[in-house]
């Protein structure tokens, strides 16, 4: 009698179908056509997502190279396209930093651009740099402007042109040392004036009571100038 077993009969292994070449030669196809698109029309299009669904195992080495090939001409399209976003949004910050420096507000200009998040981006790296001396450097000139606006009004003595120089700063320099060398050179030179006042005054005094009109007029010809701008002044 023939022996009996309840084991099954040996099968042999399926392996596994490899991909389908001439669909992974298409779709490469496709993928090339997609990235010669304008960047326009590929920016809502997923190109990562089209190698991944291209697979790696199972393909000749022409296949194989052409993915690899279109895989990093992805990557430079998506920096590209980084790029291109980094720089509209900094060119937002720029120009509201312009606005700022056009009113005199230059440490809010430099606090909005140091607070770009894509600062150290390096495609913008050198134009930020830049940017931030730009305002630094309008910021140290309008501070020489000033100082020499006022030592050269105060020296002239103009009361009126110092109290318009203080008045008309702009509201970011409000409690700032040019405004405090501002309303000393003010003080200063009404203190100068109070005193002159005085001296003409009593010697005005003198006058009357000398019953000296003709000093008097000519006291008040040549001092008119000198009281311009203070209670004493002779209209």
């Amino acid at each position: 009698a023939t022996p009996t077993t309840d084991e099954p009969p040996a099968q042999t292994p399926v392996l596994p179908a490899g991909p389908d070449l001439a669909r992974v030669a298409g779709q490469l196809t496709d993928l090339d056509r997609e990235l010669g698109k304008p960047a326009d029309q590929l920016k809502n299009i997923d190109v990562r997502k089209m190698l991944a669904d291209i697979p790696t195992e199972g393909l000749t080495a022409q296949l194989l190279a052409k993915r690899g090939a279109l895989g990093e001409r992805i990557e430079a399209v998506i920096r590209r396209r980084q790029v291109d976003q980094v720089q509209e949004a900094f060119a937002t910050v720029q120009d509201e930093a312009n606005k700022l420096v056009d009113e005199h507000n230059y440490d809010l200009a430099e606090q909005r651009l140091e607070a770009f998040k894509g600062k150290n981006d390096p495609a913008l790296k050198d134009r930020f740099a830049d940017t931030v001396k730009a305002v630094q450097k309008s910021k140290a000139d309008y501070v020489t402007w000033l100082g020499e606006q006022v030592r050269a009004l105060a020296a002239r003595k103009d009361l009126v042109a110092l109290k318009a120089l203080r008045d008309g700063l702009p509201p970011a320099w409000l409690n700032t040392p040019q405004e405090q060398e501002i309303a000393k050179a003010v003080r200063d030179v009404e203190a100068e004036r109070a005193a002159s006042v005085n001296a003409v005054a009593t010697q005005a005094g003198k006058l009357l009571v000398a019953w000296n009109f003709t000093g008097l007029g000519e006291l008040v010809r040549t001092q008119r100038k000198g009281l311009e701008g203070t209670p004493a002044a002779v209209k």
